[in-house]
């Protein structure tokens, strides 16, 4: 089961799921909009995650103000609790500086960009679609001259 932390109904139903000893393994997303992320990452261990991964907003928000130091204290808190950590995020250029960081044990990769979804903005649609020939905002920044190498600036 994959879930998010914070919408009420949903993490109910996986607290009773668990605690009635469901069999499959939850697989949580981890947001921090209600409690710090830390706190977010102590509650799901405690009901029993078997995995964790990072909320996609929080992936490119570090990686576009390149906070490597708040990601890895994240992944490295997740992690000292026993479980593998994860990270989400819709660019692919998240993907590839938390990979050159070393720091996450898997990523979840969506197939969409939310575009303005996550800061709390809306598309003329409202949904974070465009169509109709409507221009997305920017996107996280783009590394359009980055190198594989772990070594690369960014």
């Amino acid at each position: 089961i994959v879930t998010n932390n914070e919408t009420p109904h949903v993490f109910q139903a996986i607290q009773e799921y668990l605690g009635n000893n469901g069999s499959l393994q939850w697989i949580a997303q981890i947001n921090c909009r209600s409690k710090t992320l830390f706190d977010a990452i102590d509650e799901v261990v405690e009901m029993g995650c078997a995995a964790l991964y990072l909320h996609g907003g929080l992936v490119d928000d570090a990686y576009s103000r390149n906070d490597s130091k708040t990601i890895t204290e994240w992944c490295e808190h997740a992690r000292a609790a026993g479980i593998p950590v994860g990270v989400a995020g819709h660019a692919p250029e998240a993907h590839l500086w938390v990979n050159d960081l070393g720091i996450a044990d898997f990523h979840a990769v969506c197939s969409f960009n939310c575009g303005t979804l996550h800061t709390g903005t809306q598309s003329p649609q409202g949904i974070g679609l465009f169509i109709d020939g409507a221009t997305a905002p920017p996107g996280p920044p783009r590394m359009a001259d980055r190198s594989n190498s772990a070594s690369a600036e960014r």
